[in-house]
């Protein structure tokens, strides 16, 4: 896959658009786009890792290439390997912060003929060098740590600030939080009684906020913003905030992370993977980049402000330790308590 350059997309056009025509993801030459069709069949490993079909990516790779390649391109063609996409991005939900510009691009109608915009020839290319680490892991254990914080806005004292705290729940109380909230579908694993019970369990609709009063809570770092913001963006970086810090811990990999907020936005926009904002959007992708990189998966969790145990913290000011060592931290109050 990553061998593939735009020149042998180009020097094998004619097997390239034979192929995808008939597989029914590009349109070709209708005047019409025609549905999606199930093109991206993913596939389940016996050690949980669900993935698309190497030869599936391989050609939808090339697709991309000969698509930004093309000095003109028909909306609706965008609009259908652009369906595509987002088929495949599903499996890792914080990619679709990827696709900004080329939502807006096929808003207009799908019969028009005209050149695409620089941004989103520059998205496509970022979708098609990503592919080859789109999966899904339904075996990843949840992380023993819980995970909150809280962000303030510019007020007469200063320009805002965030505070991060951690909790080490009783790992049932914590495993309960994690699997909370509606979600859509679930994953059927036949033929693998573990998984799919696994699989069950984490798409079991339950109640979507988190009461985490009783819960122990430590404080880990309060910060002051540099400029003011608004504070929604603050929210989202706060997570952002905690993102970094897992990614430099190497006991924290292949983990599913619990992130408490009292902000509606940050919430949504966290579980839905993108968001319609660009200054929102451009926030996520940072998450994007850094769950790949650090190998986690992480949901956020609504409760009401006065629930909230980072909300003290993003008021004083204060930093409370280094950003170093936190599983060890977190695992040495757990002895102390």
């Amino acid at each position: 896959v990553l061998a593939a350059t735009a020149e042998a997309a180009r020097a094998h056009r004619e097997d390239l658009v034979r192929e995808v025509t008939k597989k029914g993801f590009v349109v070709g030459e209708a005047t019409e786009p025609g549905p999606v069709e199930p093109f991206i069949r993913f596939r389940i490993a016996q050690n949980g890792m669900i993935s698309p079909p190497r030869d599936r990516i391989h050609t939808l790779y090339l697709a991309i290439l000969e698509l930004v390649a093309m000095p003109k391109v028909r909306v609706g063609d965008v609009s259908s390997l652009g369906g595509v996409i987002t088929w495949v991005f599903l499996l890792r939900r914080p990619m679709l912060a990827v696709l900004s510009a080329t939502y807006s691009f096929i808003q207009q109608p799908l019969h028009i003929v005209k050149p695409l915009w620089a941004s989103v020839r520059k998205e496509l290319v970022w979708c098609a060098r990503l592919l080859p680490v789109v999966y899904a892991r339904i075996d990843w254990r949840v992380h023993p740590i819980a995970f909150a914080q809280d962000a303030q806005g510019a007020s007469g004292k200063d320009v805002g600030g965030a505070g991060l705290v951690f909790s080490l729940p009783s790992p049932q109380v914590l495993f309960e939080a994690a699997m909370s909230g509606k979600r859509r579908g679930r994953v059927a694993v036949p033929g693998v009684p573990a998984l799919d019970e696994a699989s069950r369990a984490w798409h079991a609709p339950q109640a979507s906020s988190v009461d985490c009063r009783s819960w122990p809570w430590w404080d880990f770092l309060s910060s002051t913003w540099r400029v003011p913001d608004h504070i929604n963006l603050g929210e989202l970086r706060a997570k952002i905030m905690w993102l970094e810090v897992i990614a430099r811990d190497v006991h924290s990999r292949a983990r599913r992370l619990l992130f408490l907020s009292d902000s509606a936005v940050a919430v949504g926009a966290w579980l839905k993977g993108r968001s319609s904002a660009w200054s929102i959007n451009r926030l996520l992708r940072r998450r994007a980049s850094l769950e790949v990189a650090a190998k986690v998966v992480s949901r956020s969790r609504w409760g009401p402000s006065e629930w909230q145990p980072g909300d003290r913290l993003s008021r004083i000011r204060r930093v409370t330790g280094p950003i170093v060592g936190l599983f060890r931290q977190a695992l040495a109050h757990r002895r102390n308590s």
